[in-house]
């Protein structure tokens, strides 16, 4: 049997910073080069992209001696960097993405956008820390810490130390990024309003990447799959069938009193029983609809007024309060038909795609609905 590969399917994944990178990473470096970047490669397959100053800088390092995926740097002078921010391997590409077109639009500012001043460095007063060390996520899943103190220009610049280090994920899929002591202010609250941003993101992926997710990452697909849309069709097929499709009247002789009792009254012909053959074919009323008919035929009454005789002690019509005691049994059955017909029109309705996880609420009320409403014969 050939080997058939699976497909990889759509999904959202909230949040972002729990999603993992993408294996496309032009949509990163698409915001420069619609800032008129020039981009080149190299024989190794890393990518360089440059503003028309040569001061700000992307590199783009598939095939880099470490983990580090990007560095992006800019200086006053093209070989002089300021200020350094670096992204890993892992960093989901909308946060590297939302941090170059903040480098961007800050290009078209000028100079002085991009090599501003950077963020003053944590205080201490009187032994206690003035400035926060570390920042959180409102859900506690991305940090921001500081390093305090004096760091060398060299020491960032080569990536020994960093004045911010961001990171997130599970212990064995972490992903990190790091800023230097030089980077702009507004350039640095960016970077962190990227990395803490939740909005959900779009991924393809098959089941054994969808399993590796960290358990806080929420994975919605964004359509059904073939199987999911055959499931669907084929229960709102059922439901419409019973539902609306061709019924015969049931035929509830025993439910009509017979000539002679203490009634005194007269038998009377089964309102349900056909009289033409005609009849016998498609209706839609229900069998509650039905009861009632005969009930009321029969005894030459509303329901409403034999409700409430059929209680009265003690008992003075045997048959009507069987006849009622069978109509409350079908009043318990339309209601809970009712709810099954509703829930199964509202997730099959047209222009709506159920999610994954109403494929299992419509089974469960289709499943009833069948049960509960048989073919009357």
């Amino acid at each position: 049997m050939p080997y058939t590969p699976e497909k990889p399917r759509e999904y959202r994944v909230s949040p972002r910073y729990l999603a993992g990178t993408k294996a496309d990473a032009a949509e990163a470096i698409t915001p420069l080069i619609e800032a008129r970047w020039a981009a080149t490669n190299d024989d190794l397959g890393n990518a360089y992209v440059t503003a028309p100053d040569l001061t700000p800088r992307l590199m783009f390092l598939p095939e880099g001696r470490d983990s580090t995926l990007w560095k992006i740097s800019a200086g006053p002078e093209p070989t002089v960097p300021s200020w350094l921010v670096t992204f890993d391997d892992r960093v989901p590409t909308e946060i590297v993405q939302d941090f170059t077109t903040a480098l961007a639009n800050a290009c078209t500012r000028g100079p002085d956008a991009y090599l501003g001043a950077g963020q003053p460095a944590p205080r201490r007063v009187a032994g206690r820390w003035v400035d926060p060390i570390v920042l959180r996520s409102p859900d506690q899943l991305v940090t921001r810490s500081t390093r305090p103190g004096f760091l060398s220009h060299a020491e960032e610049m080569d990536e020994t130390k960093e004045r911010w280090l961001f990171e997130s994920g599970p212990p064995q899929r972490r992903w990190y990024a790091s800023a230097s002591s030089q980077v702009p202010a507004p350039l640095l609250e960016a970077l962190t309003a990227a990395a803490f941003d939740p909005s959900p993101v779009h991924r393809y992926l098959r089941r054994d990447e969808l399993a590796r997710l960290p358990a806080s990452a929420l994975a919605t697909p964004t359509a059904p799959s073939p199987l999911e849309v055959a499931r669907v069709r084929a229960a709102t097929a059922r439901s419409t069938a019973m539902t609306r499709g061709p019924r015969r009247r049931a035929r509830l002789h025993h439910l009509d009193p017979p000539a002679g009792t203490a009634t005194g009254r007269p038998r009377r012909p089964c309102p349900l029983t056909p009289t033409n053959p005609l009849e016998d074919a498609v209706s839609d009323a229900t069998a509650l609809d039905h009861a009632d008919a005969m009930i009321e035929k029969a005894w030459g009454r509303p329901i409403a007024e034999l409700e409430k005789a059929a209680p009265r002690m003690p008992v003075e019509d045997p048959m009507l309060r069987s006849a009622m005691h069978h109509r409350s049994l079908l009043v318990v059955v339309s209601n809970s038909i009712a709810v099954h017909q509703e829930r199964l029109h509202a997730l099959t309705r047209p222009g709506h795609v159920p999610a994954f996880y109403d494929l299992d609420r419509i089974t469960a009320s289709a499943r009833p609905t069948r049960r509960a409403t048989p073919p009357y014969r």
